[in-house]
């Protein structure tokens, strides 16, 4: 049988709701991973399919503060803001800002190597407690949760929004066009150390990107050349 966690001070907004066991639950298995069960024997459920669905909800709540600072504004720039805000990146720097890691039950083995700490995992984890607040309170649980921590990462102004290489073509494609970029456009080649993807317009021009690690960065590399 797990251990009951007491609750994280990160999840004070969840206080009245940690005596009642099944919402406790909820918030007990994002901050469990599946090594930790394996190895323990014990049952109950991990982090992975509260990671899908706070991905999920999480957006849906970034998109509505967006608009609710920006209403009819360049959807590209939102889009744009809504990338960073539910992007990797920042995701791993509030999990570090609250310390997470403190509470994630992992695998000694994964303990030990550092795993956790590395890569995604703190971010999915983060993902992981918007999906348990969405079970325990709903929406109110997710505004709640994300309004908390992001607070000090929302955008100020339009101006504040670093604009990648594809959202710029995206708006002038669309704007030249008059339609949305087809996936008939971009062809990607698998390279040694990477991704290289070349983009095709309507009226026949192509432009090579270089080579990348991903296809995202391959893909925008694409684009800065046309």
């Amino acid at each position: 049988m797990m251990d009951v966690l007491p609750i994280p001070p990160f999840l004070v907004d969840f206080e009245p709701m940690w005596a009642d066991p099944e919402t406790r639950g909820y918030f007990e298995a994002a901050l469990t991973r599946q090594a930790y069960l394996q190895e323990g024997g014990a049952a109950g459920h991990h982090h992975e399919a509260l990671e899908w669905l706070g991905d999920r909800v999480l957006e849906a709540v970034v998109a509505a503060e967006l608009w609710r600072r920006f209403p009819f504004r360049d959807p590209g720039l939102l889009d744009a803001g809504r990338e960073i805000l539910c992007g990797r990146p920042l995701m791993t720097e509030i999990a570090e800002e609250i310390e997470l890691l403190r509470y994630i039950r992992g695998g000694i083995g994964e303990v030990r190597q550092g795993q956790i700490e590395a890569g995604k995992a703190l971010s999915d984890h983060v993902e992981a407690l918007i999906g348990a607040a969405f079970l325990a309170d709903g929406m109110r649980g997710v505004e709640a949760f994300v309004h908390r921590w992001w607070a000090p990462h929302w955008f100020e102004s339009l101006e504040d929004i670093p604009v990648n290489a594809s959202s710029v073509f995206n708006q002038l494609y669309t704007g030249i066009w008059r339609t949305s970029p087809t996936r008939d456009g971009w062809a990607f080649e698998a390279r040694a150390h990477g991704f290289i993807c070349t983009v095709t317009l309507p009226d026949g021009q192509s432009f090579t990107g270089s080579v990348e690690s991903t296809k995202k960065d391959a893909k925008a590399s694409a684009c800065a050349q046309a």
